[in-house]
């Protein structure tokens, strides 16, 4: 399905609507449904779930009778906005890690989404599915909660050359999000910026036979700029485990105290979150909120600006990372310039990815540079 412009003429209140609705019912594997050039807008519905829906694309498979899932699921280059409840987003009857049957082979790329009731891209019941090279502005216009990008219930999926801004919500809200029953995710070389919900979540409730938790995220080479503005930066809440955070760069001119991150409780708390070769930049000040989780390290990290704790970071930098700038509106003004203490002194992590944010070589033997970029 290619080139069309789908609308929503009409504002009747029926409880289920989607720009394109993609359903696979007790049906076993559906292969090679490609969903190319559609412009999808003005989709009403309803934002509320206990009431209904109104998407621009939707994908679901019901399974109470046969194992169902989808095969080579590709959306790309599509443009949605004005959509009252999510842009793409699927729901499968496998969610259940006790019933687990991912569907695989999923690419979501080079999409435009703007002024999206609650969440822009939601990756659900997938294994190692790909979501890339989209921008996603002004996600959870509603204010009930909505996430730009996110995974749920997915494993092994690669979050990577995404830009987020804009998104806010009284709950939830940030740009990017891992969240429960996912193993293995990486979120990488992406572009946060303006999103006053913050960066990113990482979450899950108490762990069951449904929920294996949140465990084994990765979060590195990204780029956040002024999220967290009346929030956090991060929020890591609930029963997540081995989470590594590595080699970003985070730079916020709010004059305001700003949680950097934010442990809470939500039938557990986190075990084993570890910061690595990050930048943590601010005109204001951060803190830390570590509440009740366990196994929090933080190594090789530079701390620029005021901080009403520094963690226990004994190879920190506290200098000037030498900025590129001068306008810090952009991703090449975070480059930094000859001469940054950040250059060669990170530490040295295994499977690191290969390249920065630019595209240019990490090292994978000797000492690389602290944040997204590499000194070159």
């Amino acid at each position: 399905m290619s080139n069309l412009e789908i609308i929503d003429a009409g504002k009747d209140s029926a409880a289920v609507k989607s720009g394109v609705y993609i359903y696979n019912a007790n049906s076993g594997t559906r292969r090679h449904i490609h969903l190319k050039e559609l412009f999808i807008h003005d989709i009403d519905g309803f934002c509320n779930h206990e009431k209904g829906y109104g998407d621009a694309i939707n994908w679901y498979c019901q399974s109470d009778k046969e194992k169902t899932n989808f095969d080579d699921l590709l959306i790309e280059d599509c443009r949605m906005e004005r959509i009252e409840r999510n842009g793409i987003w699927g729901w499968t009857d496998h969610w259940r890690r006790d019933n687990w049957y991912p569907s695989k082979n999923v690419v979501i790329r080079h999409n435009y989404l703007n002024e999206i009731g609650m969440s822009g891209i939601v990756v659900i019941g997938c294994d190692s599915a790909v979501t890339e090279y989209n921008y996603v502005e002004n996600p959870s216009r509603a204010g009930y909660g909505g996430i730009g990008i996110w995974t749920w219930s997915s494993d092994n999926c690669i979050v990577q050359f995404n830009e987020v801004s804009g998104a806010y919500a009284t709950q939830d809200g940030q740009a990017f999000d891992s969240d429960w029953n996912c193993r293995n995710n990486i979120y990488q070389y992406n572009y946060s910026h303006d999103n006053p919900g913050g960066f990113m979540l990482v979450c899950t409730p108490d762990i069951n036979p449904s929920n294996l938790g949140c465990t084994g995220t990765i979060i590195r080479y990204n780029l956040s700029v002024n999220d967290g503005a009346i929030t956090d930066i991060f929020e890591i809440w609930g029963p997540c485990e081995n989470t590594w955070i590595y080699n970003n760069t985070f730079y916020n001119d709010s004059s305001f105290n700003i949680p950097f991150v934010e442990h809470g409780n939500w039938k557990g708390w986190a075990e084993g979150t570890h910061f690595r070769n990050n930048i943590i930049y601010t005109l204001g000040s951060f803190d830390f909120r570590f509440g009740e989780s366990k196994g929090n390290t933080f190594s090789h990290n530079l701390l620029y600006g005021e901080f009403a704790e520094r963690p226990g970071d004994q190879s920190a930098i506290y200098q000037d990372p030498l900025f590129r700038g001068p306008a810090f509106t952009k991703p090449d003004d975070f480059v930094l310039r000859e001469g940054s203490p950040a250059a060669g002194n990170g530490m040295i992590i295994p499977d690191n990815g290969s390249r920065d944010y630019a595209g240019n070589p990490v090292p994978s033997n000797d000492p690389p540079s602290i944040g997204a970029y590499q000194v070159e």
